[in-house]
């Protein structure tokens, strides 16, 4: 079968960014177990996920499947080349995210505990979000 154009990144066993687009968007690595006519079987997070190979958009340039859930909470699931720059924004986003979580929850504990290792602890997690965002670097 051959593969649409700007979608040579969709093949057989190749690991792809999987998008589920809400308010935040979420990244998953996924690995595409079939290319058919019409559709692209994926397997991610151990469930197996269908896209219609004719529904795309473009992102950044690049060509990504793309299907619409539709009702009331309705939300939108992409699927796209893992080393594309809009994957990578969704993982450095993804990352930053965590940081700021994982200090926040240890300032919360901190307060509580007052005690050496949540200091340490927290120093480490501040040390982490800053290190993601030291713009001198960037």
């Amino acid at each position: 079968m051959t593969t649409p154009p700007g979608l040579e990144w969709l093949t057989v066993g190749a690991t792809v960014a999987y998008v589920h687009n809400r308010r935040d968007s979420m990244i998953y690595e996924a690995v595409v177990q079939k290319v058919g006519k019409r559709d692209v079987v994926v397997t991610v997070n151990d469930r197996e996920e269908k896209f219609n190979i004719n529904k795309t958009t473009e992102i950044d340039g690049t060509r990504w499947l793309d299907r619409w859930i539709s009702g009331t909470w309705g939300y939108s699931t992409s699927l796209g080349p893992l080393d594309s720059d809009h994957a990578r924004k969704l993982r450095e986003g993804k990352t930053r995210t965590e940081a700021i979580t994982r200090a926040h929850s240890l300032a919360d504990d901190f307060t509580r505990r007052r005690d050496v290792d949540t200091a340490k602890k927290l120093r480490d997690a501040l040390d982490v979000f800053l290190e993601l965002h030291d713009t001198e670097k960037d």
